[in-house]
Order: structure tokens, then C-alpha cells, then sequence
């Protein structure tokens, strides 16, 4: 069963950029329709990432548990030790602060605390983590002593916890085309439910991600298909606590929903948009490239005549921080190495900019310390933390 919030994005998102101030060199708040706005014309100060990592885990060769192959959502616990997944073997290993092994929970099957995949792998309050497996439609808690404490049949994937004990997830509504050739573009629902009871509350409706139809060849027969685009505007959507994070990317714009769904802040920064070259398109072909024959085949042709837009969003990701803040990742050229950050303080002032070590995949941030997954030449993956710096907010 389906309940619909009465309140939609959409509509607010309107009221509240029909009132636009200029934007000054520092960060400004006001209020439109009792909805907080930040507009940021210049960031706060330098944000500064150490060069190299205060904490390594991980090993090329010796003991198990510092063999990765797979890591999955590594989290940052309060007392600064890691925990995180390994696919490969289905487990939960947890590290203290050092980098040393402490435990490791979990494995593969499919009893109490055991996995099959790792769908979704998300901190809690108190550290308590809550992981979706999609193969076994379940979802379990376990402790942040490794403890196991309960597990609920539900076939419904999910993406982010909220501070009621809810999970939210995401549920594309079709504008009803039927699939008429060429850009499209569908609402997306964001919606909250109880592991294990039926009813589920749609939160806010919003607009989806950008996709193409285009006529195509499967299995002898040619028919219209929907494909991702490409540098595509796409929903971006994370939560911390009791804030709810989403926008698309469109314009550097982050709205701030509370747990029922209900607009309560808008985070803005000055942003020149990146025209999208020849270069990022055919960045993106070598790339299917390198893939199988059969999909590359396949893919190659709509892919190379796809109806790109004219330039990258403006983000593409996000990670919340342990404090409500807020790190969203710059759209760049696929295949790119090096990747840059906007930073948000949790008031929504905008800290600065970051550009994160070659090949590290920013997963966590909490405090000072920032997580991610990095490899080496041979593609081997390590956990790497690094110290960050921030200016004050509000200087």
C-alpha cells in the first residue's frame, strides 16, 4: 500500500527560485515560503586533503583479512575504526583506527547473519549497520560489535536509512510516452517504508534521470529501447540523520528535505557550467570499447548518435558527512583519475574545493578523516584514510 505525501518538490522548487536575491561573495541565507535558501557566490576557504593517507588497510599477499578484492561501503565508526564488506566472501570485516584487523563477521549463505550479495550496506546511529541483500530478500542489523541483531524478509531494495527506522528507496514513474523516440526524461519517487509492513510513503515526487529511446536490434528483431544517457542528468539522493539530500545536477543547486518529505532548505553556489566536447563522447565510446564484444556491438552505434546535452551537471554523487554537511562530487570525463568535490558545511555554507588522490573513490567522511577505496598498478584495492582541513564556517 502506497501513501502519497501530500507535499511535492517540484512545485517548491519553483517557489523558491521565483524569489532569487543576488548571489554576494559570501555565503547568504533568507527565507522564501518558509524554506531556508543559501546562496554561496564564493567558497569559505581552502579545503586541503593530506597528500598521503594516515591509515592503510589492505595487502597484496599474508593474512585474510587484509586481502580485498571486493570492498563494499566502507564506513567510518565513532571510535575512528572501519568497518566494511567484502563481497567476494560475503562478509563484514572491522578494523580499529590503527588500520589492524579486529573481527570479522558474516559469510556466505543464507543464515542468520550470513549474506549472498551485499545490495546496500548503511551506518546507523550508534553504528549499528543495516544491509540489503537482494538474493535472499532480507534485510539484517548488525551491531557495532559485530553482534548479530535481527533480520526482516523484504524483497524491497532500499539506499538510504532514515532516522525513524524507515528506509528509503526510489521508484521511477513512467510520464507516459510510450516510449516515443528520442530524450526522455521521467519523475522518480522517493519513498519510505517499514522493513517488513506493507505500507510505504511516498515522500516527494521528483524528476528522474535523463535517458534516450532508439531503435535497436535484439534477438532478431528491431524495436525501440530506452538507453542511459550519457552525461545525463541524473538523481542524486543521500541521507544523514534527519536530512534527506537530492537534486540533479541541472544547476549547482542541493535541496534539503526533512524525514516526511517536506522541502525545508535549498544549498546553492556560484557555477560556471562545462560545455560537453567531442572529447567527453569519445571518452566515453573507448570505453564501451574496452567492454565485451557483444554489448560494445550492440551499444556502440545508438551511443555514438546519442542527443547529449550541451554541458556536464554540475554533480553526480554525494556523500553526506557524519555531521550533516555534505561533499558532492563535479561531473568530469569518464575514465578520469582524478576527481573534485564541492564541500558543504551542514548549514550549507560552501567550504571549498577538493581534488582527491588519483584513482581513490571517496566513500566516507566523518570529522576530519575521509575513507575511500584506492588501487594500486595492478588493480588491487586498498583503504586508504586521509586527514582533510577545513575553514571555519561562517569566517
Amino acid at each position: 500500500m502506497l501513501r502519497f505525501a501530500a507535499c511535492l518538490v517540484c512545485p517548491l522548487i519553483l517557489a523558491a527560485c521565483a524569489a532569487d536575491a543576488p548571489v554576494t561573495a559570501d555565503a547568504a541565507v533568507r527565507d522564501s515560503a518558509g524554506i531556508r535558501i543559501v546562496e554561496n557566490g564564493a567558497p569559505a576557504g581552502t579545503v586541503r586533503l593530506g597528500a598521503e593517507p594516515v591509515v592503510v588497510i589492505g595487502s597484496v599477499t599474508g593474512d585474510e583479512a587484509y586481502l580485498f578484492e571486493q570492498p563494499r561501503s566502507p564506513r567510518l565508526l565513532a571510535d575512528g575504526g572501519v568497518a566494511v564488506g567484502e563481497s567476494r566472501l560475503h562478509e563484514i570485516r572491522f578494523f580499529a583506527a590503527s588500520g589492524t584487523h579486529r573481527f570479522t563477521v558474516g559469510g556466505s549463505g543464507s543464515g542468520p547473519g550470513e549474506f549472498r550479495t551485499f545490495s546496500t550496506l548503511a551506518l546507523l546511529p550508534g553504528d549499528t549497520l543495516v544491509i540489503g541483500d537482494s538474493s535472499t530478500d532480507r534485510i539484517t542489523w548488525i551491531g557495532p560489535d559485530g553482534t548479530f541483531i535481527r533480520a526482516v524478509a523484504d524483497e524491497r531494495s532500499f539506499f538510504h536509512p532514515l532516522p525513524d527506522g524507515r528506509l528509503l528507496r526510489s521508484e521511477d514513474v513512467s510520464d507516459g510516452s510510450g516510449g516515443s523516440m528520442g530524450p526522455a526524461r521521467d519523475s522518480m519517487a522517493l519513498i519510505a517504508y517499514r522493513p517488513g509492513e506493507p505500507v510505504e510513503d511516498s515522500l516527494a515526487t521528483v524528476l528522474g534521470d535523463d535517458y534516450f529511446v532508439t531503435m535497436m536490434r535484439m534477438g532478431g528483431s528491431e524495436a525501440p529501447r530506452g538507453l542511459g544517457l550519457p552525461y545525463g542528468r541524473t538523481r542524486t539522493t543521500a541521507t544523514i540523520g534527519d536530512r534527506i539530500f537530492t537534486g540533479d545536477g541541472e544547476r549547482f543547486e542541493i535541496l534539503v528535505l526533512d524525514p516526511d518529505g517536506r522541502l525545508r532548505e535549498v544549498w546553492r553556489r556560484a557555477w560556471a557550467p562545462v560545455p560537453l566536447t567531442d572529447a567527453h563522447v569519445q571518452a566515453q565510446l573507448d570505453m564501451l570499447s574496452g567492454s565485451s564484444p557483444g554489448l560494445s556491438q550492440l551499444l556502440m552505434e545508438p551511443l555514438a548518435d546519442a542527443p547529449y546535452r550541451d554541458h556536464l551537471a554540475a554533480y553526480d554523487r554525494f556523500v553526506p558527512t557524519r555531521e550533516g554537511g555534505l561533499w558532492a562530487r563535479h561531473q568530469g570525463m569518464v575514465g578520469d583519475s582524478v576527481v573534485n568535490w564541492s564541500v558543504f558545511s551542514r548549514e550549507g555554507q560552501w567550504l571549498g574545493e577538493v581534488q582527491t588522490p588519483p584513482r581513490f573513490e571517496l566513500e566516507d567522511v566523518r570529522g576530519r578523516r575521509v575513507l575511500g577505496v584506492t588501487r594500486d598498478e595492478y588493480d588491487v584495492p586498498f583503504l586508504h584514510v586521509h586527514e582533510v582541513s577545513l575553514p571555519r564556517a561562517g569566517a
